[in-house]
């Protein structure tokens, strides 16, 4: 055979984008025999025809077209009342990129019969058009007038523009990527192809698109700006609008859509990330648990700030207001929440102090049975957050209830306080905490507080610490071994450098930012982190980390000298150079 090289195309899955709803799910549905089946035939046929080496195999037997054609079909839909390319996108982009905007969904005269409209997959082969200038111009497309209709394009109309759309999109070859196109109906928008997560140079392949609900969407009140996704709907609503009242409100409408809501200015949640730019180690520990989750605390939300519900559902009205009651009988807010009626609510409560812990915990069980398909949080107006486990019980008898577990909380809250430290967030599910503790003298308390018999979550639980001017790093280790390491990360603190990551157990590593400390890149700032080190000392191998590209790195005992150094920032050298070399060699020097 030939060595031509070979060109696959294999039908692809559609990847649907995840709702809150669906991410519960998720872990329930991924790994379906039909998901894999199709990958793995893919992927076979694919080593196969390489292995074998034979001729060029094109399966993409679909048509081809071009971005004058696709403008073309979109504005003879029903729904539709004219396209442009989109001003908005400039370079080589702005040729596939087209704003289309919906008709007046209850006041238009000249609507086509969805029958009447061509099939998408009926139209002629565009390839065949062999003259440009038979194309028509897509700035230059009128609205359809030809049609007769008199209460708008009605659900039929909807439902075909939809899925024509998404058959333009999905059911033609296109010379250099799908066209993008965007929706606009009054306060609603919707972009297109959805974005889900493929091979790079791979184009995305568009969920359906369902149009059918826009209706009832327009008719919602205080809408400032709604967005049309894969099967949900995200709504940010007018400045002053309270988002309970009308989230109520809206349960008493009709529509199909799963709404995701949220008031003007929503409290944005944020966590944590890796260094996106720093390499993985490979001698890294893995024998250490991970550290609690970090959430904000809602210590300065009054209101709900973003909830998910159903349109049209009665049990999902009945849930919610199931839900709202609640937290109404204890005193409680419901910070997000997302409920569909068919499965038990997952929802962050806003709660006074940690006292209420007790009461909003039985009023939960006493409502849903202790029982909980998804899970519970609980934000305090202090600064506490708590995740409850996803089942629970008040109490459980011949076990260990969460009356006990929230008694723990109690008391950890309690012996941190007397030592001047804030507990900040605590993990039911894993007995794991994080503290906010503000210097050195502080932190070498705690670590007694929480290696001591007294400590409520026992010794083999985690225990993150953060300093209040660096709360994104999170030092952790378990209870019974912060005795070991609390006075290095201490000295750290001490000396300024309060911007530090320090884990493991076998093999603990410390990684030092600049931070608000000083500059570890210039002579005094190096001088003084390698003086605070030495001087701290610990037992067996440390990895330090220089969090200051291109981020060199070594290995060390507390007297010994840099080993294994390397520059672990992504597309650098590997060998250390500039100040990262300088601060080797002082460390070298220092030795001894």
């Amino acid at each position: 055979m030939g060595r031509d090289r070979i060109m696959i195309h294999v039908p692809r899955p559609r990847v649907a984008a995840e709702t809150p709803l669906a991410a519960a799910r998720s872990s329930h549905t991924a790994g379906t025999p039909q998901t894999h089946g199709a990958r793995g035939l893919a992927v076979v046929t694919s080593l196969l025809l390489l292995l074998t080496g034979c001729g060029v195999v094109d399966r993409d037997d679909r048509p081809e077209s071009d971005y004058a054609t696709f403008a073309q079909e979109v504005a003879a839909l029903p729904a539709i009342a004219s396209v442009d390319t989109d001003p908005g996108v400039s370079g080589e982009a702005a040729e596939r990129s087209f704003v289309a905007e919906l008709t007046d969904l209850g006041d238009l005269t000249d609507v086509a019969d969805p029958a009447d409209v061509a099939d998408p997959s009926e139209v002629s082969d565009p390839s065949d058009v062999t003259d440009p200038s038979d194309m028509a111009d897509p700035t230059d497309v009128a609205t359809p007038a030809d049609h007769t209709h008199t209460d708008g394009p009605g659900t039929a109309g909807l439902k075909t523009t939809g899925d024509r759309i998404t058959s333009l999109l999905d059911d033609y070859k296109y010379p250099d990527g799908v066209p993008s196109l965007t929706l606009t109906s009054g306060s609603f928008s919707a972009s297109l192809p959805w974005d889900p997560v493929v091979p790079p140079g791979v184009d995305p392949i568009p969920n359906p698109l369902d149009l059918t609900d826009l209706p009832q969407l327009s008719a919602l009140p205080d809408v400032a700006e709604g967005a049309l996704g894969d099967g949900q709907v995200s709504i940010t609503l007018t400045t002053d609008t309270d988002l309970r009242p009308w989230v109520e409100d809206a349960l008493t409408r009709e529509g199909t859509s799963l709404l995701t809501v949220e008031p003007a200015e929503a409290t944005a949640q944020t966590s944590e990330s890796s260094d996106p730019d720093e390499s993985p180690d490979p001698s890294a520990s893995s024998d250490q648990p991970e550290p609690p989750d970090q959430s904000e605390s809602g210590d300065q939300a009054r209101s709900t700030e973003e909830f998910t519900f159903r349109l049209g559902s009665n049990a999902s009205a009945e849930a919610v207001t199931a839900l709202f009651s609640v937290t109404d009988s204890v005193g409680a807010t419901v910070l997000t929440g997302v409920v569909d009626g068919e499965t038990q609510p997952t929802a962050d409560f806003l709660i006074p102090t940690a006292d209420i812990l007790h009461p909003l915990l039985e009023a939960l069980v006493d409502e849903y049975g202790g029982r909980s398909s998804e899970r519970f949080s609980v934000d305090t107006e202090d600064g506490l957050h708590v995740d409850f486990p996803e089942s629970f019980a008040y109490p459980s008898p011949g076990s260990q209830s969460d009356e006990k577990a929230i008694d723990d909380v109690l008391a950890a809250q309690e012996q941190l306080d007397a030592v001047d430290a804030t507990l900040t967030s605590v993990s039911l599910d894993r007995g794991a905490v994080e503290v906010e503790v503000r210097n050195g003298d502080v932190l070498r308390d705690v670590a007694e507080v929480v290696g001591s018999q007294e400590w409520p979550f026992g010794p083999e639980g985690t225990v993150s610490v953060h300093h209040p001017d660096s709360p994104s790093d999170h030092p952790y280790f378990r209870a019974a071994n912060w005795g070991d390491h609390a006075d290095l990360l201490a000295s750290l603190w001490d000396a300024g450098f309060t911007s530090v990551r320090y884990s493991g157990h076998s093999d603990p590593s410390v990684r030092v930012s600049h931070g608000q400390g000083p500059d570890f890149t210039a002579p005094s700032g190096r001088d003084a982190l390698i003086r605070t080190l030495r001087d701290a000392g610990w037992s067996g191998t440390l990895r330090v980390s220089l969090a200051e590209d291109p981020h060199p790195t070594f290995e060390s005992t507390a007297t010994g000298t840099a080993q294994n150094p390397y520059n672990s920032l992504l597309g650098t050298d590997d060998e250390p150079y500039g100040w990262g070399l300088a601060f080797i060699e002082a460390w070298d020097a220092s030795a001894g």
